[in-house]
């Protein structure tokens, strides 16, 4: 259930604590931090965090992105480890391992140091997304 009042009440007094420093380094850390001094449990759930709303923190002037919803593919199974070992490149600190991190949009190809574009394809009237890979 929803309880606007209680986000409102909950962020002035984390507010009213003053400045707090980060239980996280990096562009996580104010979320990591917000979401410890709301008491909301760490997670990668559908539902809510907090009183029916979805924490999202960010810092000031940061150039990162806020992922509002991550959506994986029905399919194949494993589809996921697929996309990375095929489309992914090394990681910065452990090279024999693949990574694939990136954004992708419905009306354009990304950019990608792959060498690989990456774009959505959104059917509405069939309620399917594919996803589009260009080389």
């Amino acid at each position: 259930m929803v309880d606007r009042n209680k986000i409102i009440r909950e962020f002035r007094r984390i507010k009213s604590l003053g400045f707090i420093p980060s239980n996280r380094t990096h562009d996580t850390g104010i979320d990591k931090t917000f979401e410890d001094c709301l008491g909301v449990t760490e997670n990668n759930n559908r539902d809510p965090d907090f009183a029916g709303f979805e924490v999202k923190s960010q810092r000031q002037m940061t150039q990162s992105k806020i992922t509002l919803f991550t959506k994986s593919p029905s399919g194949p199974r494993g589809a996921n480890a697929i996309l990375k070992d095929s489309y992914g490149i090394p990681d910065s600190h452990f090279p024999d391992i693949k990574v694939l991190h990136t954004s992708c949009y419905g009306n354009v190809f990304n950019t990608h140091a792959s060498g690989y574009g990456f774009r959505l394809n959104v059917d509405r009237g069939g309620k399917k997304v594919a996803f589009l890979v260009k080389n």
